[in-house]
């Protein structure tokens, strides 16, 4: 085989490839960029703890998502939030009448409940006498509540529920 038979060979096989490889008028892939931001968090809140209990003045929906929580301790004590997300076929109100619970036995010096079955516990987070914003990873679809739990220098001293809050595909 000659120079010139083999480089026409190769030209040849070149543009086989070259032209196999599809054309800019197909679908194209998408690649995520390294540096591209993550959807911004949608701001709840506030979620506030005083002496008189714990109240969520943040909105009833959002969508799925992260979230940021603004979370106000009023109190002099160490505000512990537990964020519980409930089970499919479940309602707030279980939770709420669980934690209702909990407080009758804390005052009848009665055993705890522990967590409840219905719910599973997705955030955890601590707030001294101040306000902060926590950034919750992601909300998946369903039914959240808040739990706040007071520690006085002898352990829990309260313990109130807070919400609901639904968050939406």
């Amino acid at each position: 085989m000659t120079r010139y038979t083999l480089r026409r060979c190769l030209l040849a096989a070149s543009m086989i490839i070259v032209t196999s490889c599809g054309d800019s008028t197909g679908p194209t892939a998408t690649v995520p960029s390294p540096n591209a931001t993550p959807p911004p968090a949608t701001q709840i809140g506030p979620l506030v703890l005083s002496d008189r209990g714990c109240t969520y003045a943040g909105p009833a929906q959002i969508g799925a998502g992260p979230a940021a929580l603004k979370m106000t301790n009023e109190t002099s004590m160490q505000f512990n939030l537990d964020i519980w997300k409930l089970i499919e076929g479940h309602a707030y109100a279980e939770l709420d009448a669980h934690i209702k619970e909990e407080q009758r036995r804390a005052a009848a010096g009665e055993p705890e409940l522990g967590h409840p079955s219905f719910a599973t516990l997705v955030d955890q987070e601590s707030v001294r006498s101040s306000t902060e914003t926590k950034i919750i990873s992601t909300l998946m679809p369903g039914t959240y509540g808040f739990v706040c739990i007071a520690f006085g220098t002898q352990g829990p001293a309260a313990i109130w529920p807070a919400g609901p809050l639904s968050v939406v595909a």
